[in-house]
């Protein structure tokens, strides 16, 4: 297919992808990642039979593997540090059934009502949410450490700062950019899998799946 063919069709590109396209000037290199989206939707097609939880997780140890490859030492992510998990996440309605499904099977108890309240509200309007209602409905208050960490969404699995970890609490820090590293096969995966399974947040997708 030709750039212009594939730039007609309707993607559900991840945030860090459609950053990195803008700054593409190569028109083989354009086509190129486009043809690695359209393969990996097709292979999302053909494993449409297996179990929901099988294929999401044959997607997390595909983009763990990625990212393994190339991870730098400059990433300062660590066990404890839970700045991000208080951040709007999107996800897509599959992970949002799998980790239904996995909360259901190891005990994990679900704070429905925080959901609710975190459901209503728009990325842009995350961080006017009581900073008691930021948090992740996965966090645990007391370790703070996610309590669904194998089986964490692709938007966290990929998140990895490379800048002060400070800067990544949005009730301290309004103004600074906080600098991720992208790498952009695992954020080819996250766009097939979005434009396949449709996305949405986090506590929206969650109180979808159980029918509230």
């Amino acid at each position: 297919m030709s750039l212009e063919q594939y730039t007609m069709k309707l993607y559900t590109f991840s945030r860090s992808l459609l950053l990195m396209l803008r700054e593409v000037t190569s028109e083989d290199t354009l086509v190129s990642i486009f043809e690695k989206i359209e393969e990996h939707i097709a292979m999302f097609h053909r494993t449409a039979r297996e179990s929901n939880s099988v294929r999401c997780r044959g997607i997390y140890k595909e983009l763990d593997m990625l990212i393994e490859q190339e991870k730098p030492p400059e990433v300062v992510c660590r066990a404890g540090c839970s700045a991000c998990c208080g951040q709007y996440v999107a996800v897509s309605r599959n992970e949002a059934r799998h980790l239904v499904h996995v909360a259901k099977a190891t005990g994990i108890d679900i704070d429905w009502d925080r959901a609710h309240r975190q459901a209503h509200v728009s990325e842009e309007e995350w961080r006017n949410l009581p900073r008691s209602d930021q948090p992740c409905v996965f966090l645990d208050p007391a370790t703070q450490r996610c309590r669904v960490y194998f089986d964490r969404p692709l938007a966290c699995r990929k998140y990895f700062v490379v800048s002060d970890p400070q800067l990544c609490d949005i009730n301290t820090n309004c103004d600074t950019l906080v600098a991720v590293w992208p790498q952009v096969d695992a954020e080819i995966v996250a766009t097939a899998w979005m434009t396949v399974a449709g996305c949405e947040s986090l506590p929206k997708a969650l109180l979808e799946e159980v029918g509230e």
